[in-house]
């Protein structure tokens, strides 16, 4: 299992192994910093796969998401696809194989099923966003690139995962029925406003003219 380095007692516990290169690990512990593992010197290891697994192994242990909002805007209108909110998960179940593609993960709330990709360098493909459309299976993206620079303090690191990082819908099926909708209110907002426009103008010539406005133009 993946483990943080917050939760070793100790050196006593070595060795360490990145579950990325396979190498050795050594812990640094320091009273004026938090402990940390590191690489050796000669190290080629960039530790952005071990990242990308623990955000795996993270989401099926704990079985918490936040889902971000999805909603769309036009003209100042806007119109809400999907809520999103903070979930305990129902099942988890990591790198599934689905038609032409394997995400990282399939979650499940209630009867609902979702898609969790982790980005640490490379998004998710055009390739693979066509077969998540084909399969129309709602997938949402989760950006760890903020955690690969050491900013984020350990006890926020699992926070940050699943619910902090920024995370964006690559697909969700209601998007095109909320397009209609939204589209829909713009038409009708719009036509409205041309209602109201017209209104004002015809109304400018119901106003009667005074009684004698023509001999007074004719005396001008």
């Amino acid at each position: 299992q993946v483990g943080r380095v917050d939760r070793i007692a100790g050196r006593s516990m070595a060795p360490f192994i990145c579950v990325g290169c396979g190498e050795r690990l050594i812990l640094r512990e320091s009273r004026r910093a938090r402990n940390h593992f590191a690489h050796r010197p000669d190290s080629r290891c960039s530790g952005e796969t071990a990242l990308h697994r623990y955000a795996k192994e993270l989401l099926a242990t704990t079985k918490q998401f936040t889902f971000s909002p999805l909603i769309l805007r036009k003209h100042g209108l806007q119109e809400i696809v999907y809520e999103g909110g903070r979930y305990a998960l129902d099942a988890v179940s990591i790198e599934e194989d689905r038609t032409g593609f394997r995400p990282d993960a399939i979650v499940r709330v209630g009867i609902c099923q979702f898609a969790i990709e982790f980005k640490v360098s490379n998004a998710v493909s055009d390739e693979k966003r066509q077969r998540v459309v084909e399969a129309d299976l709602p997938m949402i993206e989760v950006d760890l690139n903020a955690l690969r620079s050491g900013t984020i303090d350990a006890d926020d690191y699992d926070e940050m995962i699943l619910h902090g990082a920024p995370r964006e819908w690559v697909h969700h099926p209601d998007l095109a029925k909320g397009q209609v909708r939204l589209q829909a209110r713009v038409n009708a907002h719009t036509a409205e406003r041309g209602r109201r426009l017209r209104y004002h103008i015809e109304k400018q010539s119901w106003v009667k003219p005074p009684q004698d406005w023509y001999a007074d133009t004719m005396a001008a």
